[in-house]
């Protein structure tokens, strides 16, 4: 008798299959992660780099861009067409633009002076007449002489009309600021001779006194005027034609605190 058999006959076989599984290794997953991280990465120091950009604007710049992103397409659709397109600016007002820096509060200043001259339509009129450029030293504003208008009668101290309404309207628009003025005369190189010992020299620096006078007359502090100087013809605007009327002018300089001290010595 086999080992397979019994008492009751023979037995089935028994087998024993052992099944082995294959571990398999972890599949590489490449660098998809690294594009996805890099990415991040690149995108806060975009951001963090844009709010650094943001802290250096003031908050005339901040309110200019605000403006675009409020009406990100209205530029678009206007920039070819001048004669619809109006230019809005943001004015502040005095108390705002004397907390700022020196030369951004006098920026403000000449979009504030334009703004309200733009406003007034008795003054508007006079635009060409008037020119504002920020220096160094404040802002600049000329009255210039034009051919058919001019600010003097010829060869004296005595406003016209539209110059006396100009200095006037000047003279309550700087009231509000307390920087010091400078007033400059100038005449263009036509010889000028009003007598023994009267030429050009004085004629430039009695209009720059009348001009002082008027502006007084008409409401501003007297304190304010710190210099009245007479040029004549040395700072020619059109050194081309030193004979054209638009060298003929008054300077109002409005200066900056800087500026005022230089010239006290303070």
């Amino acid at each position: 008798m086999s080992p397979m058999d019994d008492e009751h006959g023979p037995q089935p076989e028994i087998r024993y299959v052992i099944k082995r599984i294959k571990k398999k290794s972890r599949e590489h997953h490449g660098g998809s992660w690294k594009i996805a991280y890099a990415d991040f990465v690149t995108a806060m120091m975009s951001f963090f780099l844009l709010m650094w950009l943001l802290s250096l604007l003031n908050k005339y710049q901040l309110d200019g861009i605000a403006e675009y992103f409020n009406h990100p397409l209205k530029d678009a659709f206007t920039r070819n067409d001048d004669s619809k397109r109006k230019d809005k600016v943001k004015t502040f007002t005095h108390t705002e633009i004397a907390t700022e820096k020196p030369m951004q509060a006098i920026e403000a200043m000449k979009a504030k002076i334009l703004t309200d001259l733009d406003k007034n339509p008795q003054m508007s009129q006079y635009k060409n007449l008037l020119n504002f450029e920020v220096t160094e030293d404040g802002l600049k504003i000329e009255l210039r002489d034009l051919d058919k208008k001019s600010m003097f009668s010829q060869g004296k101290t005595d406003f016209q009309v539209q110059a006396k309404q100009i200095l006037s309207w000047l003279s309550d628009e700087l009231n509000h600021y307390p920087n010091r003025v400078m007033i400059l005369g100038h005449t263009d190189a036509v010889p000028y001779d009003g007598g023994e010992n009267y030429g050009n020299w004085e004629l430039s620096a009695d209009r720059a006194n009348a001009t002082r006078r008027t502006l007084i007359k008409a409401g501003m502090d007297d304190q304010k005027i710190i210099r009245v100087v007479g040029v004549a013809d040395t700072a020619l605007l059109d050194k081309s034609n030193a004979f054209d009327a638009v060298n003929r002018r008054i300077e109002i300089v409005v200066l900056t605190d800087k500026a005022s001290k230089k010239l006290l010595q303070e």
